[in-house]
């Protein structure tokens, strides 16, 4: 849902096929876009919320609620419907925590039923419902750096090197890694250098809560408009950037065009790129 707020800021088409709790239906419903058609599929509870807390002090505190749970006949429903609609050459982002009953396994069956029909795909969810669980051709996948740093100490990893390695053995193309103020890395195929991604804007000290949200939808629809890698990774950093400024995850506004206009994408030598998140994930 809330990187959709991103791509309809843009004003391309979108389709929005969401799990909700019947107590936020109302809300989701509500929700105000431009051009993006929303069918929701609703369940007895609430919408599962993954709830960040800053203090005075910049602590942050994560905190999950349980939401909905779903049966796995719910699951492979969902997953058909889902996977009717998708063309060849579409674009498809599969993005946000997913209920409690939808496994891992289901994930890659999704995953597969959208491959199929020719689309592309995009994950932005928990690397551990999709890596290491088995082989499934994944176009693009988007931890940040807090996301990796959790999955290398959950796996022992001694660099990002290996990381790559697994993603590519569980049949990743593409690795994106937004590193907050930082900017954004773009790995693909070992012979090809990494893209690397910043802008200058004011407000690099505040938490960006959402703004991968913002990143991963401009990301997204970029590419289903035929924009490069390089292009889409140089607007969705800087929708990313532009979340700050606008309250609400994923919600991008003016401010994004005037972000835009500074915002660049480099080539760099790949090994250097991995050294630069190692050295980040040991800060």
């Amino acid at each position: 849902m809330n990187s959709a707020f991103a791509s309809d800021y843009l004003g391309i088409a979108t389709f929005l096929h969401a799990m909700v709790g019947e107590l936020d239906q109302d809300y989701f419903s509500n929700c105000l876009f431009r051009r993006t058609q929303i069918e929701l599929v609703s369940f007895p509870g609430e919408t599962r919320r993954n709830l960040t807390i800053v203090d005075a002090d910049g602590l942050v505190a994560h905190i999950q609620t349980i939401g909905f749970e779903v049966t796995d006949n719910e699951v492979i429903r969902f997953t058909e419907h889902v996977s009717n609609r998708v063309q060849k050459k579409d674009t498809v982002l599969i993005s946000g925590s997913l209920p409690t009953g939808f496994s891992n396994e289901r994930l890659l069956d999704l995953i597969r039923e959208v491959k199929s029909q020719g689309a592309n795909i995009l994950v932005d969810t928990d690397l551990d419902r999709i890596i290491n669980v088995g082989s499934t051709p994944i176009d693009f996948i988007k931890p940040n750096i807090e996301e990796l740093r959790a999955f290398s100490q959950q796996n022992a990893m001694t660099s990002f090197e290996e990381g790559l390695k697994r993603f590519e053995e569980s049949g990743v193309r593409f690795t994106i890694v937004t590193c907050g103020s930082y900017g954004a890395f773009l790995f693909g195929d070992k012979k090809d250098p990494a893209l690397f991604s910043s802008s200058k804007f004011e407000k690099s000290g505040l938490e960006a809560i959402g703004s991968g949200d913002a990143f991963i939808g401009v990301f997204a629809a970029g590419l289903s408009q035929g924009w490069n890698c390089s292009e889409a990774l140089r607007q969705g950093t800087a929708a990313g950037h532009s979340n700050l400024y606008h309250k609400g995850p994923g919600r991008i506004g003016d401010t994004f065009e005037k972000i835009l206009e500074k915002s660049q994408v480099k080539e760099v030598d790949r090994r250097y790129a991995i050294e630069e998140i190692d050295n980040i994930l040991m800060r």
